[in-house]
C-alpha cells in the first residue's frame, strides 16, 4: 500500500489510471488516452480560479473516528454565519489546510484532529511534515485545539505492519488502515510538540482535553485505550503551554457533545461574536 499525497501534493490535480503498461499504443490505451485528452481540453477550456467568497470560513481537521463531534460543531457555525471547511486529517490534508490558511483563506481554526503531529514523530502514513500546527499561530488567527486521534497513528493492512509494532495496542479501522497506539514516550514527545507549536501563535489558543478519549479505540474498554500514556499527554500540555494559553479538561470523549459545544462557545468568544 502507497501514500497517495506524493502523487498529487497540495493542489487539486487529477490523476487518471492507465490501466495497462505504457508499451507502445493498442485498444485499450488509445482509449485512455483519448479519454484523458479530452478531459484535459475540457478543464483548459472551462477553467476558473478558486474563489474565496465569504470571510468568516473556518477550518476543522478530522478522521472518521471524530465524525460525530464535527457532526455537532458544524451546525451551530453555520447558524451562526459561518462557512466550516473540513480537512482529511490523512497527511496530505493537514497539509493542504495550512497552506490555505497561509494564504489567508480562514478567520479561525477548530482543529480537531491534529494526529498527523502523531504520524510524523512515529513515522505512520498520516505524516504532514514538520510545519503542521504552525500556519494559524503565524497568522494569529483564533485557534481551538483539540488533540482528538493522537492517540494513534495510521498504518495499513494487518498483515503489513512491521515486526517493531506487532506487539502494540491497536484498533482495526478498515481492511486498508489499521490504528496503533504510540509508546509512552512517544506521548511525551507529542506532547511536547504541541506546546512549541502553540507557545509560539501570535494569536490567542484555547486547548480542550477530552480525559474519557481521543478516539474510538481510546475509550474504555476500546482496543487502544492506554489511560496512563493520555495522562502522559495531557500532563505534557497542561504544563508546558504558556500561561495566557487558557487549558480545558473536560470528563468528556472527544465525539460527546458537550466537548463539542465547549468548542463552538470558546471559538466564538475569540472572534467576539455575540452569538456566544
Amino acid at each position: 500500500m502507497r501514500p497517495f499525497g506524493p502523487f498529487v501534493g497540495i493542489r487539486d490535480m487529477m490523476v487518471m489510471h492507465s490501466l495497462i503498461d505504457i508499451v507502445g499504443i493498442n485498444d485499450i490505451s488509445r482509449s485512455v488516452f483519448d479519454n484523458a485528452s479530452a478531459a484535459i481540453i475540457g478543464m483548459a477550456k472551462n477553467y476558473k480560479p478558486m474563489e474565496i467568497r465569504g470571510k468568516k470560513n473556518v477550518a476543522l481537521t478530522a478522521l472518521g473516528t471524530v465524525q460525530k463531534a464535527i457532526n455537532f460543531i458544524c451546525p451551530q457555525l453555520i447558524r451562526a454565519g459561518y462557512q466550516p471547511i473540513i480537512f482529511h486529517a490523512s497527511g496530505v490534508g493537514g497539509r493542504i489546510m495550512e497552506d490555505f490558511i497561509g494564504r489567508g483563506t480562514f478567520c479561525g481554526v477548530i482543529d480537531l484532529s491534529p494526529n498527523e503531529l502523531t504520524d510524523h514523530i512515529t513515522g505512520g502514513f498520516h505524516n504532514a511534515g514538520p510545519n503542521r500546527l504552525e500556519a494559524a499561530g503565524k497568522a494569529g488567527i483564533p485557534q481551538i485545539i483539540i488533540p482528538g486521534c493522537v492517540d494513534f497513528f495510521a498504518w495499513g493492512p494487518e498483515a503489513t505492519i512491521p515486526e517493531k509494532w506487532r506487539t502494540r495496542q491497536r484498533y482495526y479501522h478498515n481492511p486498508a488502515y489499521t490504528l496503533i497506539r504510540p509508546t509512552h514516550a512517544e506521548m511525551k514527545q507529542i506532547g511536547e510538540a504541541f506546546v512549541r507549536k502553540l507557545n509560539a501563535a501570535k494569536g490567542p489558543v484555547r486547548v480542550i482535553l477530552p480525559l474519557k478519549g481521543m478516539s474510538i479505540g481510546g475509550l474504555k474498554g476500546g482496543t487502544t485505550y492506554d489511560p496512563e500514556g493520555d495522562r502522559i499527554l495531557f500532563e505534557t500540555i497542561k504544563t508546558g503551554v504558556n500561561k495566557n494559553i487558557p487549558v480545558f479538561e473536560m470528563d468528556f470523549h472527544v465525539n460527546e457533545e458537550p466537548l463539542a459545544n465547549k468548542a463552538v462557545e470558546e471559538f466564538f468568544k475569540l472572534r467576539g461574536d455575540p452569538k456566544a
